[in-house]
């Protein structure tokens, strides 16, 4: 085995507690993953799980954990509350976390209530932003912006119940500055990769051999139209005109509808067929070790598409995954595409200029040169500034704060009974 070079973490402040982790997914985010590994160590952590997917695999490996299964419904959501509840009566914890789906936040609340302990809430998506937008595309009588603001006040009451919140990064700080208004208690945790991902090198080797020969170009992540899927295609047909060796890998799942038929369809019309391959959902350090044999990272989005409006630097993993394996990126978000250029890691293009991204990626993949420098600054970039274990005070922080604040509550009860 071999591992990424490892900066030191800060002091833990967590310990011996009993952290209980409610999810509504099979396959938790990498963050969410490496807070649970992390507090693992020196803490007992159980998760309990809405299944609203039997058939989907999960990532919890190694984590205590229970699969409730219920569809994604609200009769669905109300039947996992029920089963919840009824684990909940022998289970006790010191502090409860909640990532991402508002819906289970009154659930883990009443919960910690009734076991005095502390409540930690995690926007790792925007939901209130994505809910309008979606309610709003079924509802037309009501504007987004209505439904919105309804949204944020419904949002607002519910934070109130927790001792502590994370979020994401957002353009401007938008989310964070107004959490804070009502949690005082919230930090933004920027969306970095851990430095202490083990490599299976056996299986390093086995994917260069696999690929041995090939110019491995990578996008990893959701597979949808919004984010440049025949971008990506159109951008093979031009490469393998020069070079055929090229071969674009697709790592993920379809997603929103996006049809595999109407994919191949359109690869057998461009002569793609041996330079396009769709891999499944990969364990994280198995991407990693993918990677190894890659030559440019792809991370192609709409600025224009609405939930884009709202991205910062610290929101995007995938470039960051890429720097992490010393992969080249290449971007379509002006933001990102900033902080790439400036750090020089990799090239922004812009998102319709097919002919830059041609430019771009031809560049990265035949000088190597200039490859051979973006890939030794992604990983200094990673390995001294961003990366997951240098945001970990700020989570510690927001449970230590989240834990002292119950404690105080318990003892002004205390106090008041005497």
């Amino acid at each position: 085995m071999s591992t990424f070079r490892v900066r030191p973490v800060k002091e833990v402040k967590v310990e011996g507690k009993r952290i209980l982790f409610i999810s509504h997914t099979n396959k938790l985010p990498n963050r969410v993953l490496a807070m649970i590994e992390h507090f693992m160590k020196d803490n007992e952590v159980f998760l309990l799980n809405w299944q609203r997917d039997k058939d989907m695999k999960n990532n919890f490996h190694g984590i205590k954990h229970i699969n409730i299964h219920c569809s994604a419904n609200f009769l669905g959501m109300l039947k996992f509350y029920f089963k919840a509840l009824q684990i909940c009566k022998g289970l006790d914890f010191d502090l409860g976390y909640c990532h991402h789906s508002i819906r289970t936040l009154p659930l883990l609340a009443a919960m910690a209530h009734k076991k005095g302990a502390a409540l930690i809430y995690d926007f790792i998506e925007m939901p209130a932003l994505l809910g309008a937008h979606n309610i709003a595309s079924r509802i037309t009588i009501l504007s987004e912006r209505l439904i919105l603001r309804f949204l944020e006040a419904l949002e607002a009451l519910l934070l109130r119940l927790t001792d502590g919140v994370l979020v994401i990064d957002s353009r401007d700080d938008i989310l964070f500055k107004r959490l804070r208004k009502v949690q005082p208690n919230t930090e933004c945790i920027m969306n970095y990769p851990s430095t202490e991902i083990p490599l299976d090198q056996k299986e390093v080797e086995r994917y260069s051999e696999q690929y041995r020969g090939r110019k491995l170009i990578v996008y990893a992540g959701g597979i949808l139209g919004s984010r440049g899927l025949y971008r990506y295609f159109d951008l093979m047909a031009r490469l393998k005109e020069d070079d055929r060796s090229v071969l674009l890998l697709m790592v993920g799942m379809l997603r929103f509808g996006e049809s595999r038929k109407d994919i191949d369809q359109y690869l057998r019309k461009k002569d793609l067929t041996n330079h396009v391959q769709f891999l499944p959902w990969m364990r994280y350090r198995s991407l990693l070790a993918l990677l190894q044999s890659a030559s440019v990272g792809l991370a192609l989005q709409d600025p224009d598409y609405f939930y884009y409006q709202f991205a910062s630097v610290g929101n995007s993993r995938k470039p960051f995954t890429y720097m992490l394996a010393g992969v080249p990126v290449v971007v379509s978000l002006p933001i990102i595409g900033h902080f790439v250029e400036e750090k020089g890691v990799g090239r922004y293009v812009e998102y319709n200029n097919s002919e830059s991204l041609y430019t771009a990626v031809n560049e990265i993949l035949n000088k190597g040169g200039i490859h051979k420098e973006m890939s030794r600054r992604g990983r200094q970039i990673i390995e001294q500034e961003c990366n997951w274990e240098n945001e970990l005070y700020k989570v510690e922080s927001v449970f230590e704060i989240a834990l002292k604040l119950v404690e105080s509550r318990k003892l002004i009860l205390a106090n008041r009974s005497t």
